[in-house]
């Protein structure tokens, strides 16, 4: 969807795969293209691994990053939402009683890193630390459709994308002024939020809490 609805390209491409099957037991060609495109985009994926959510993603980088370390403690973004986990659901919201929360287990990783992280997910490793595999986890279909959009997905692409971002926010504001309805907008690029209450913007559970209690 970073490009829009049903891209022509992506449903062409997306079609001819399903003619040719949508899940195997063992890796495919269009995993193996999608993987090297997106490590060649950034230079801290020697390695990747694919799995089908966000929530998923986080769960086996925890997981990683407590098997390489050995290490107990998980750090994350303070307000900030990380998927359904439950090591991961802690201080979502700007609650002074949420601030600086400490959980176990790990310190975050990502799904795609160093390959001496990475080993821990090789079956053919000794010793085999991690075992990851999932039913539906780079079927050919999803990978097919990630690598089409990603490599249209270039300056031009997300400069178009940041504008129809912000011609949205306009659109919102002028339509929430007309209503008379109390609100607040944040966001940049493409990304945005609405938030139906006259308030400044507030970036951290920090500042929030420092702000309450009237901290310096």
């Amino acid at each position: 969807m970073i490009h829009e609805h049903a891209q022509p390209d992506v449903v062409e491409a997306v079609s001819a795969q399903l003619r040719k099957g949508t899940a195997y037991m063992v890796g495919t060609e269009a995993e193996v293209l999608f993987a090297e495109h997106l490590c060649s985009r950034n230079a801290g994926f020697e390695q990747i691994r694919f799995v089908n959510s966000g929530t998923e993603a986080i769960m086996n980088c925890i997981k990683a990053a407590r098997a390489y370390t050995g290490r107990a403690k998980l750090a994350k973004v303070e307000g900030a939402y990380h998927g359904g986990y439950d090591y991961a659901e802690v201080s979502q919201m700007a609650r002074p009683e949420s601030c600086g929360h400490v959980n176990e287990p790990a310190s975050i990783a990502t799904v795609a890193g160093r390959r001496d992280i990475m080993q821990l997910m090789n079956p053919r490793a000794e010793p085999y630390l991690f075992p990851l595999s999932g039913t539906f986890s780079a079927n050919p279909v999803t990978m097919t459709a990630g690598l089409i959009s990603m490599q249209r997905y270039d300056e031009a692409a997300v400069q178009r994308l940041n504008a129809l971002g912000e011609r949205t926010r306009t659109g919102i504001r002028e339509a929430m002024n007309l209503a008379d309805v109390p609100f607040s907008l944040t966001g940049g690029g493409s990304f945005f939020r609405v938030h139906i209450k006259h308030e400044p913007r507030q970036t951290t559970a920090r500042r929030i809490y420092r702000r309450r209690r009237k901290i310096p």
